[in-house]
């Protein structure tokens, strides 16, 4: 994967430092979610429906090539307000999803259908303190623990699950 789970500093585009985001082992984005319902292709569409443009310091971490499919949501869900960038590569459906809670986020990337490992990584990010934008994303070394693993999907299934709302 193109995806900078692979730790270290996101800045301007150069990655400093280096660390790995833990393997995780847990059903795929490509064959179902927890319903037992296919996500990948409706999620596309959703993507095609509702484009953003991601922060360059963003682009950066996921490794965003021309052609990527990016959409950003800002939604709720049990009293926490979530920052949520996607991106898919439409071609090899390798799907990375980053979300932000105040000032620390949780990354995963599934590679699609080149059936590999997902990655999960945690950090923090730096933001402009004008417009709040992200500046630096600064990933962790640490292995998220399953708490944090169960957390991320329970977060991104229930925006999935109640009618993906779309807040920018």
């Amino acid at each position: 994967g193109r995806g900078g789970g692979q730790g270290g500093r996101i800045d301007g585009g150069r990655s400093l430092g280096s660390g790995t985001g833990a393997e995780i082992a847990f059903q795929t984005f490509e064959e179902e979610d927890y319903e037992g319902r296919n996500i990948v292709d409706p999620l596309i569409q959703w993507m095609k429906d509702n484009p953003h443009a991601h922060e360059y310091a963003v682009q950066a971490f996921l490794g965003f090539e021309s052609g990527d499919l990016t959409s950003r949501v800002r939604f709720s869900t049990g009293g926490r307000l979530l920052d949520m960038y996607l991106q898919i590569t439409e071609k090899t459906r390798e799907l990375s999803i980053l979300i932000v809670e105040g000032d620390d986020f949780t990354y995963l990337v599934d590679e699609g259908i080149s059936r590999r490992s997902h990655r999960l990584a945690v950090g923090r990010v730096e933001r402009d303190p004008d417009d709040r934008r992200i500046v630096n994303i600064f990933s962790t070394q640490q292995a998220p623990t399953t708490e944090k693993t169960r957390d991320f999907m329970s977060l991104f299934l229930s925006w999935w699950n109640e009618g993906k709302p779309v807040s920018r």
